[in-house]
């Protein structure tokens, strides 16, 4: 039966969604399961101790909420995977990896090459500063105006599985820090994908 559970189960991971790496299959092999159980009915796995028609209420109340609970872990699993990536900026001769937040909230752009604009921190910027292609205009939500400057990096790396390269990347340098935890140091425009 555990023979029948993974090789099965492998095949159907690799044929469906040919999974490219070991992070990716096993992300896939779990919610696997969880899909079958949910599918498969709670109800369905309990039954056999359900032979009085109350305790049969009972489980479905516990079913109903287990469902829910599984359910939301797994909506807050998807949006968090959606909106964090890993990337690699390389910029001349220096490389550095960073957590970084695709922010659907970030629509700047470069006025004269009608490029996106993603955003740095000043820790992070400050390293490439040596080129700074000229200044942009910001408004806040609080509607404040700033003018960041800006650089172009010459390779964004998002390191997601599929590893996708974008070159000569517009990146404003904030002067404040944008993630309370220092969570992220990056801000990404989602346009630019």
């Amino acid at each position: 039966m555990l023979l029948f559970h993974i090789v099965v189960n492998t095949c159907m991971i690799q044929v469906g969604l040919k999974a490219k790496n070991i992070s990716v299959f096993l992300r896939a092999f779990f919610l696997l399961y969880i899909g079958s159980v949910l599918m498969g009915g709670i109800l369905n796995a309990i039954g056999q101790y359900v032979k009085i028609g109350s305790l049969f209420l009972v489980f479905a109340i516990l079913g109903y909420y287990l469902s829910l609970g599984i359910w939301n872990f797994l909506s807050k699993l998807q949006r968090w995977n959606s909106c964090h990536v890993r990337v690699k900026l390389i910029f001349q001769d220096q490389e550095v990896e960073l957590d970084a937040l695709i922010d659907t909230g970030n629509s700047l752009y470069d006025p004269v090459t009608d490029k996106p604009v993603s955003i740095l921190t000043k820790e992070i910027g400050g390293r490439f500063l040596q080129e700074e292609v000229r200044s942009i205009s910001l408004r806040t939500l609080t509607n404040a105006e700033s003018f960041l400057p800006l650089i172009c990096i010459d390779k964004l790396w998002i390191l997601d599985g599929q590893n996708r390269c974008y070159e000569h990347v517009l990146f404003a340098i904030a002067e404040d820090e944008f993630s309370k935890n220092g969570m992220y140091k990056v801000i990404l425009n989602p346009n630019l994908f």
